[in-house]
């Protein structure tokens, strides 16, 4: 989440929704935002449009992110999001139920959510663990009346527990589902290809706006061949990704393909650093293999203050590293080394 910040496109009554989100919290309302949607649609795009929003207005930001990393260790999506809420779970010990952990983590966001605010933002929320999802749950039914945004990301339409749209939240709640892009926002997405071009990958993707980023350097012939009525099933796009990116994940060499099994580890924003922790290789010799893998369309470079990376083109993976650094987590993912030759980037395509 917060990479580098570029513009967003066919999204600007949710873009518009999201400010005026973050105005009523720094004029003292509780606020939700439930943003949800199948893969692709730009769920974590708007959320971290929301983040900045959140930086810019100098609200301090807590992010979390749910994935498979995760699941089976309780309340792990709000750990890794907060150290003081890590603390307070350690303490209590992460076998506590949730209905216990609800008032003092309820009192760490209390006292924190001073003017102009406090925002906490969970990404993923369909892949977090049942303690973190009542814990959730809990403090949606009993929010401090406070400037303090939670906001939550999850796939498809199916609620999970702990969502607002399942209890009488205590705020205001903004629920937001992006929509496939049309052909005037596939054309400001993608200026520089021609219209004949721009019209297959609609073709190809439905308007999906993920699809479009990893189809976009695909030549016209791949775009045909999965534009024909055989392959016209948006739900098995998935599984054609996957396909695709193997075949160009098999013409690598040894040590690239070692480094993008790596960084499909760390996650869909992976430091170089931690990268090269996971594959056993010199930093060197993984900023060589990242410009490989950059200069396929596989991942883009992002940077946000002192830190640096890459971010993966296709579907986002289902783990990311703390932004503060190593975490028990993120520590996970660095004794994974032994496994990264059986991980593919292309298991992250769901």
């Amino acid at each position: 989440m917060l990479g580098a910040r570029s513009p967003i496109v066919g999204r600007r009554s949710e873009v518009d929704a999201l400010h005026q989100v973050v105005a009523r919290v720094v004029a003292g309302e509780p606020q939700v935002v439930e943003i949800y949607g199948e893969t692709g649609m730009g769920k974590t795009r708007l959320l971290d449009e929301l983040a900045r929003t959140v930086e810019d207005h100098s609200l301090e930001l807590v992010l979390g992110r749910a994935g498979d990393y995760a699941r089976d260790q309780r309340f792990g999506i709000v750990a890794e999001a907060d150290e003081e809420i890590s603390s307070v779970i350690t303490e209590m010990g992460a076998g506590a139920e949730a209905h216990r952990l609800h008032r003092p983590v309820r009192q760490v966001l209390a006292r924190r959510a001073r003017p102009p605010g406090l925002a906490l933002l969970l990404d993923d929320l369909h892949l977090a663990d049942e303690a973190s999802q009542e814990l959730l749950e809990n403090l949606l039914l009993d929010l401090p009346v406070a400037p303090l945004l939670v906001a939550v990301a999850y796939q498809g339409h199916r609620v999970p527990p702990g969502c607002p749209a399942r209890w009488p939240v205590r705020a205001a709640v903004t629920r937001l589902a992006p929509a496939p892009l049309d052909e005037v926002a596939v054309a400001q997405l993608l200026p520089d290809l021609p219209v004949r071009r721009r019209r297959l990958l609609m073709a190809v993707t439905g308007g999906n706006p993920l699809y479009l980023d990893a189809l976009a350097l695909a030549d016209e012939r791949t775009l045909a061949g999965l534009a024909t009525r055989e392959h016209s099933d948006p739900e098995d796009m998935p599984r054609r990704l996957r396909a695709l990116l193997a075949s160009e994940l098999r013409t690598l060499g040894d040590g690239t393909r070692l480094v993008a099994h790596a960084a499909a580890v760390a996650g869909d924003q992976a430091e170089p650093d931690l990268v090269a922790g996971i594959a056993g290789r010199p930093e060197s010799e993984v900023f060589g293999a990242l410009d490989e893998l950059v200069a396929m369309g596989c991942c883009t470079p992002w940077a946000r203050g002192s830190g640096s990376g890459t971010r993966w083109c296709a579907p986002p993976p289902t783990s990311r590293p703390d932004r503060r650094g190593a975490s028990p987590h993120t520590a996970g993912r660095r004794n994974t080394c032994g496994r990264v030759a059986g991980r593919s980037p292309c298991a992250h395509i769901t």
